[in-house]
């Protein structure tokens, strides 16, 4: 079993714990070991994760933490970032309030944005739930209890209100 913490990945191997971290590799590297969102496991068994200075990969063959694409904070003001889900295509998908949703192309590093359809205010932000169903497609609830859940198709690129009137404060999806 595998936990996010504070300070970096913990693996429990039925008896016992081993923290894995992440050790910067040159001078001036930003290091935070804050795991935020979701950690994920590829098909070839390397776990994601992601936070404001950077997305990261526990490497199965080395078995360390390796920075893959580092967040300068004059490109995203030291913002955190949420790992939501890792696709069938090889992207894993990010989500930050400021921002929006994030496609990591593992492959290629490329990383694309989708805006928000609308800014939202920082200081006055609750982030109640965001979650996936089973099309892929990231469910958002953001700001207060009288505001829809926000859904972004992953195959339109296109966000769309969901939910509207009494919405719930969590959903969860089953996958059988």
């Amino acid at each position: 079993m595998w936990f996010g913490t504070p300070n970096g990945l913990c693996r429990y191997d039925g008896s016992g714990l081993t923290g894995f971290r992440y050790h910067p590799g040159r001078a001036g590297d930003v290091v935070n070991n804050f795991i935020r969102g979701n950690i994920l496991e590829d098909k070839t068994g390397n776990i994601w994760y992601s936070n404001e200075s950077g997305i990261f990969k526990w490497d199965v063959y080395k078995e360390k933490v390796v920075k893959v694409r580092p967040f300068k904070k004059e490109e995203f003001g030291n913002v955190d970032f949420k790992t939501l889900t890792l696709d069938t295509s090889g992207s894993l998908w990010l989500f930050n309030v400021f921002y929006g949703i994030f496609e990591f192309d593992i492959s290629t590093g490329a990383l694309k944005r989708y805006p928000l359809p609308a800014p939202t205010n920082g200081l006055t932000f609750i982030l109640s739930y965001t979650t996936v169903d089973e099309a892929g497609n990231i469910w958002i609830r953001i700001v207060s209890d009288d505001e829809p859940y926000i859904v972004f198709n992953k195959s339109t690129h296109r966000y769309a209100a969901g939910l509207t009137g009494t919405t719930p404060h969590a959903l969860f999806f089953s996958h059988h």
